[in-house]
């Protein structure tokens, strides 16, 4: 939606609110509002287009979305996109640290040598073989 003073033109109304006709578009597919509309984050959206950008499930209240680079996600595809997925069980990271191994992301009790399979303390250096965590022991 842009914030040019409405001056000629056709307007839309929605929710008791001024658009230009030309402002009134989904943000997903670009195409002209006409109806029920879904606004998130400030842009509208034709109800069919508000989906996840990866997997197209619709929203519900039991499949809410995240915004990741101004983009509709559910949870699992946004900390997948988002690099927040832990690497070690699958599980979206949601609070405390992570840890990261080169393009990977773990809860700091999934980070396990990928030679001894011992937990490796966030106190301890790691390093990657492979991309995956190598403790200080095997790394010698």
């Amino acid at each position: 939606m842009c914030s040019n003073e409405i001056i000629d033109g056709k307007v839309v109304t929605f929710k008791d609110k001024p658009f230009h006709e030309a402002c009134h578009t989904c943000k997903m597919c670009s195409k002209k509002i006409e109806g029920p509309c879904v606004f998130a984050q400030g842009s509208p959206y034709h109800s069919a287009c508000f989906v996840c950008g990866v997997c197209q499930r619709k929203f519900t209240k039991e499949l809410p979305f995240l915004m990741f680079e101004e983009n509709p996600y559910c949870e699992p595809h946004y900390h997948e996109k988002a690099g927040s997925m832990c690497y070690g069980c699958k599980q979206p990271i949601t609070s405390g640290d992570i840890c990261r191994v080169e393009d990977k992301a773990f809860h700091p009790e999934h980070l396990k040598c990928c030679v001894c399979l011992r937990q490796i303390p966030m106190e301890e250096d790691c390093f990657a073989r492979n991309g995956l965590p190598m403790c200080s022991a095997c790394n010698m």
